[in-house]
């Protein structure tokens, strides 16, 4: 880690794929071990689709769920201080419903739809059934507002 060369005036209002609420939340049911990265693993705080057991950041149709940030990530780049990604063949977990942190590529207005890009798994969001290209809509809904770029709550409980 280098040395620090900013001091922010704020805190962050929290970190990619952590949850942002007490409210329940449910995972992907598939078997103990049953879950597995693919091979170019799976990042935390994008979306994720499932294809015989294997979990990967891109797919067609809905994603199956949400990647969280619950311990599941390596740190194993030499002296590197964080990592987001899921190392290959690891098992791995996958949120269905619940309220999480995730960082926008578009502006974000709460009650708007979240979409997960069928490439990368980022999401954007827009009005709900609205088409995007490359980008499928999602059971989530933005939870708070922030411009691209930046952290929003996504929740399935709050949808407006």
């Amino acid at each position: 880690m280098s040395f620090p060369t900013r001091i922010n005036q704020y805190s962050a209002p929290g970190v990619e794929g952590v949850f942002a609420s007490a409210n329940p939340y449910t995972s992907f049911v598939a078997g103990e071990g049953a879950l597995v990265t693919g091979q170019v693993g799976l990042t935390i705080g994008r979306f994720a689709w499932v294809v015989n057991g294997v979990a990967t950041n891109q797919g067609t149709g809905a994603p199956a769920g949400f990647v969280p940030r619950d311990g599941q990530a390596a740190i194993v780049e030499w002296l590197a201080a964080a990592a987001m990604l899921i190392q290959s063949g690891r098992e791995c977990t996958l949120i269905t419903a619940g309220d999480v942190w995730a960082r926008t590529t578009t502006a974000a207005t709460r009650g708007q739809k979240v979409f997960a890009s069928l490439t990368t798994g980022e999401i954007a969001t827009g009005a709900a059934g609205a088409s995007l290209d490359s980008f499928a809509e999602t059971a989530f809904y933005a939870a708070s507002e922030a411009a691209a770029k930046d952290l929003i709550m996504i929740s399935t409980w709050s949808k407006y």
